[in-house]
């Protein structure tokens, strides 16, 4: 008798009495557009950004004002020091911060003091670093790297 295989596509795992061989495998199959995964990818590292720079009391600073809102209030976002969706920057933890809605959008980013702020937390050299990473190919995502990105961020 042949063993019954996750039918997520790629996938090779044996399966018993089920589809998929985890949870994990049927988020997968869910998505299965480069959009939609792209999407999950950025709602959960978003989060992560938030909540991970967040106090006891999860207050979270804007890391280009002195403002302070509740991690999850919609007032504070994940702001990119090097915009765009590039598999450089995109999720680089060094690139990507907290900030109030106000210096992210209506600021474009606050993007002077941003690159002061990098470089007291990080030492001179991160902007470079960042355009590095942002210039190194590739320049766009695939199901495979947006599925290792997937697993990365669900981790932090």
């Amino acid at each position: 008798m042949k063993p019954d295989i996750c039918q997520l596509f790629s996938c090779k795992n044996i399966v018993k009495a089920r589809k998929f061989c985890s949870d994990e495998c049927k988020t997968f199959d869910r998505l299965k557009t480069v959009s939609k995964l792209k999407k999950a990818v950025w709602v959960i590292y978003s989060s992560k950004v938030r909540q991970n720079h967040a106090d006891k009391n999860g207050y979270v600073q804007c890391y280009t004002c002195p403002k302070k809102e509740m991690w999850n209030s919609g007032k504070i976002q994940a702001g990119h020091f090097k915009h765009g969706d590039n598999p450089g920057t995109w999720t680089n933890d060094k690139n990507v911060k907290p900030q109030c809605v106000a210096c992210n959008l209506f600021l474009s980013g606050n993007l002077s003091v941003y690159a002061v702020r990098l470089e007291e937390e990080y030492g001179h050299g991160i902007l470079q670093e960042i355009d590095k990473a942002y210039h190194h190919p590739p320049q766009t995502w695939t199901m495979l790297t947006l599925r290792v990105e997937y697993r990365r961020v669900k981790a932090l």
